[in-house]
């Protein structure tokens, strides 16, 4: 039965109600506790789009609210309710919305979307709309025709009975979809992972309605002073050219466009081309057939030119992807930079950025803001606050030692020692007190530099190949070292091994408990359509992900746990005028605090990521290192 709330009057489809209504419905009945919700809006932009429909229901019924016309204030107690399951698909979205419009902050919310995510995570082309979801659980057709209506609706013209009809089922099947749906998490045993991610949503949604602010001119600055280095470099690649007898027929005298305007260049080489690249590349050396970084890397001992392109590309990367071209996501509403996340990637990490589609605008990727105090000192708090910002320390590494029980990480990391010391004065056999020495045959690298390496990349399932060109050695001596350190630390190759094996045999691999996410391999089935050389290419890459997906994974679950322990702390204590998150860049949580209540916050943020940490990581501390800055640091 459709209610609708408004000022249009008796209409065929529905019956006319008021917000007490509402309020009786979800309250009268002492076991109704899962309701579903949807929101309409103008547009998709929360700060300045408004909310003009508002849906609560069940299958049996549901409210449409005109909420142009309708004071929706009494129902912020129903949307806060923490004893109240709200049903929403995509909740981030009509969080943030019911945020900006009236001020509610909705509570205790399960996200139809994110559970298909964790039930689907790692299969290809499984669509998780709502028509998706209902055909799948329901056998139900939903059309959603009517949802490109609403944007054109203007002053406060009437929906129509289909708008209101639209907006109701919007609702209806939501409540019915999750009892499928958690049928389907608990064969899997997913409970604790789908309760984590949708606590994790609402800290997720505040981090993209808070957003951070950047100081303009200096962005600017620092853009300006990339444009020129990437100009100095592309001389650096002409005079190559014109310099080596072998390159001349690329010499072409006279003036040319260049990436920044008119100049003089006598070369006929785009550098930013990889089609002309490669022609120049192949004079040198006709095998190559790829530009790419690892081709790139392989060959720089070969040449200076290959050496000098890799430059030229790290700084054409800062020009393009972070130039002045980024201050255009500095929102006019807010004057600070917003993104979007997409929650649960195949290893359970978090992604960030939009380009277009859906959103009609641009999201920055705040993942990739280059690591260098430069450009993240470029984003600030504002006036009378403080960005507090914690990430774990050494949080993969110390997943590798719990994950292996292996002696000597367990016990470096509970003494507070050097792990890359130590693994590198136990492969090479030599003195703690020698691992920064830099022998003639590691090329300008320190032994410490080579463990270091190794451990960072166990994590990615680094191959002898991968190491070569990371410290640019030959491939027999990066295999050497691989095989001196799994000679060293044997339980650290058992653990990868067992892993690898694992996700082979079963299709699928887990995070560590207790969340034991779930990421889902091709079956036999599609391993046997396949042709031999295709199937082991596959297999090995099960294998690979086999042994970075747990500890990749289970550091986003305990980022997750930390971000929806620091939300449900500012919420319980109301703290929203103090406290606002604003980062989440891989182990790293970032809040803008009141500067006068920063000694206060510390302790607080320290305390709720070490209690996260210590779910998953029982044989040590997971310890966390503070900054307190004016500015983003990295």
């Amino acid at each position: 039965m459709i209610h609708f709330i408004g000022n249009q009057g008796m209409l065929p489809c529905c019956n006319s109600a008021v917000i007490a209504d509402v309020m009786a419905w979800c309250y009268k009945d002492p076991h109704k506790k899962v309701i579903g919700v949807d929101t309409e809006t103008e547009g998709l932009n929360w700060h300045s789009k408004k909310v003009i429909m508002l849906q609560i229901g069940d299958e049996q019924d549901q409210f449409v609210i005109d909420t142009r016309f309708v004071d929706i204030t009494p129902l912020k107690t129903i949307l806060e309710d923490e004893r109240i399951v709200k049903v929403l698909q995509n909740a981030k979205f009509d969080y943030k919305f019911l945020l900006s419009n009236f001020g509610i902050r909705m509570n205790n919310i399960y996200d139809t979307l994110l559970a298909e995510c964790l039930l689907t995570c790692g299969q290809k082309g499984v669509p998780k709309g709502l028509a998706d979801l209902t055909r799948r659980y329901l056998d139900i057709e939903l059309s959603k025709e009517t949802r490109g209506e609403f944007h054109l609706i203007q002053n406060g013209t009437p929906f129509t009975e289909s708008q209101i009809t639209y907006g109701a089922r919007d609702v209806e099947h939501l409540p019915l979809i999750r009892q499928f749906q958690m049928q389907a998490i608990a064969s899997w045993d997913l409970e604790y992972v789908l309760d984590l991610e949708n606590r994790a949503t609402v800290a997720f949604a505040e981090i993209e309605n808070n957003g951070i602010k950047l100081d303009r001119d200096k962005w600017i600055g620092l853009a300006t002073n990339a444009e020129d280095r990437l100009e100095e470099k592309e001389e650096e690649l002409d005079h190559i050219v014109l310099t080596n007898n072998e390159l001349l027929k690329f010499k072409s005298p006279g003036v040319q466009l260049g990436m920044f305007g008119v100049k003089e260049k006598h070369t006929t080489v785009l550098w930013s081309s990889p089609s002309q690249v490669q022609e120049v590349l192949q004079t040198l050396d006709p095998s190559i057939q790829s530009t790419g970084v690892r081709e790139l890397f392989k060959r720089q001992g070969q040449h200076k030119l290959f050496k000098s392109l890799i430059d030229y590309r790290k700084e054409a990367k800062l020009v393009t992807t972070y130039g002045k071209d980024f201050i255009k996501y500095i929102k006019n509403e807010t004057g600070r930079v917003h993104t979007i996340f997409w929650q649960i990637l195949n290893t359970g990490r978090v992604s960030s950025g939009a380009k277009g589609g859906r959103y009609n605008e641009d999201y920055p990727n705040m993942q990739n803001i280059p690591a260098l105090d430069a450009y993240r000192n470029c984003f600030v708090a504002e006036d009378g606050w403080k960005i507090v910002s914690f990430d774990f320390s050494g949080q993969e590494l110390r997943l590798i030692a719990e994950g292996s029980h292996d002696p000597l990480w367990i016990k470096t990391f509970n003494e507070g020692g050097d792990v890359h010391g130590e693994v590198a004065a136990m492969v090479f056999d030599i003195e703690v007190a020698d691992v920064r020495n830099k022998p003639d045959f590691l090329r300008g690298k320190s032994y410490r530099d080579v463990a270091k390496t190794i451990n960072f990349g166990l994590a990615y399932g680094m191959s002898e190949h991968k190491l070569a060109d990371t410290l640019d050695i030959p491939v027999e001596d990066a295999k050497s070292f691989i095989d001196k350190y799994f000679a060293a630390l044997p339980k650290i190759k058992k653990f990868l091994e067992a892993l690898g094996n694992y996700g082979k045999k079963h299709k699928h691999i887990r995070t560590f408990k207790p969340s034991r996410r779930v990421r889902f391999f091709a079956d036999d089935v599609e391993l046997s359509q396949m042709d031999r050389k295709e199937m082991f290419r596959a297999l090995g890459e099960i294998e690979r992900q086999s042994k970075n997906t747990p500890i990749q994974g289970t550091g986003a679950d305990m980022i997750k746990l930390a971000l929806a322990k620091i939300v449900e702390y500012i919420r319980k204590n109301d703290l929203w005028d103090k406290v606002r998150l604003i980062t989440q860049v891989h182990d790293e949580i970032g809040c803008e605090v009141k500067e006068e209540y920063v000694d206060k916050w510390l302790p607080v943020q320290q305390r709720l990521m070490e209690e996260a940490g210590a779910e998953f990581v029982k044989s040590m501390p997971m310890t966390v290192d503070a900054s307190v800055s004016d500015v983003w640091k990295k």
